[in-house]
């Protein structure tokens, strides 16, 4: 619990976004989870991996709830130990340092995405540096990170586009990326989507009543 109360240890620096995506970012697990529609998403704690190097391709397939995803990297993957300074969990990370780690999600994409995302060394110790963030290939966003184990990441979907990917990577020589409690899910929807329901349902309502007079004064004439 006192890990949703830490003082915010990522700071979204300038973003960079190549399409018309709309990104929200969060920089705590209470706030992002706060966004996500109760009971849609799920966390995967790695705890069932074995230590050590994971060749990539294949990568590693995991399920969250209901999604199912694969993680990648360039030249492999390595896997901590539950002793790691992190947490009580297991945590993944890119074998090779300034490369991305990569997630597809390979069944229904989620609209949210979350978790412990930073940049460590060689051995899953956190660091301070800068992590860039890219989403579906179109959205890309730098953080800077502290060596504080409570760094959380999240992500939602602004206006309902699913999110079918999400790349990790350090920028700095000696740093890799890596992610732990790593936590899918559906946002709660925008209320500008409600709003405009609400406008056309007045709109639709107003409509009908003119309609309605309209028939009226038809009726009266023919009489």
């Amino acid at each position: 619990m006192a890990l949703l109360l830490a003082p915010v240890a990522l700071i979204p620096l300038a973003s960079t976004p190549a399409s018309a995506l709309s990104i929200v970012s969060y920089t705590s697990q209470a706030s992002y989870e706060a966004a996500l529609i109760p009971g849609s998403f799920s966390t995967d704690n790695f705890n069932d991996l074995t230590d050590g190097f994971k060749a990539s391709p294949p990568g590693i397939n995991r399920t969250a709830g209901s999604y199912s995803y694969n993680i990648s990297a360039p030249v492999g993957l390595y896997v901590d130990s539950p002793d790691n300074p992190i947490s009580l969990n297991k945590a993944i990370q890119a074998a090779q340092q300034k490369t991305p780690l990569l997630i597809s999600f390979t069944g229904v994409s989620p609209t949210a995405v979350g978790g412990r995302i930073f940049v460590s060394d060689d051995t899953l110790l956190p660091l301070s540096g800068i992590l860039n963030v890219k989403i579906n290939d179109t959205f890309s966003q730098n953080y800077s990170t502290t060596d504080l184990a409570s760094n959380y990441l999240g992500w939602t979907s602004a206006d309902g586009t699913r999110i079918t990917s999400i790349a990790f990577t350090s920028t700095a020589d000696a740093t890799y990326a890596a992610v732990d409690n790593f936590t899918p899910g559906q946002a709660v929807p925008g209320p500008l989507p409600v709003l405009g329901a609400l406008v056309a349902f007045r709109y639709s309502r107003k409509l009908r009543k003119r309609l309605a007079a309209s028939t009226l004064v038809s009726d009266s004439t023919s009489a």
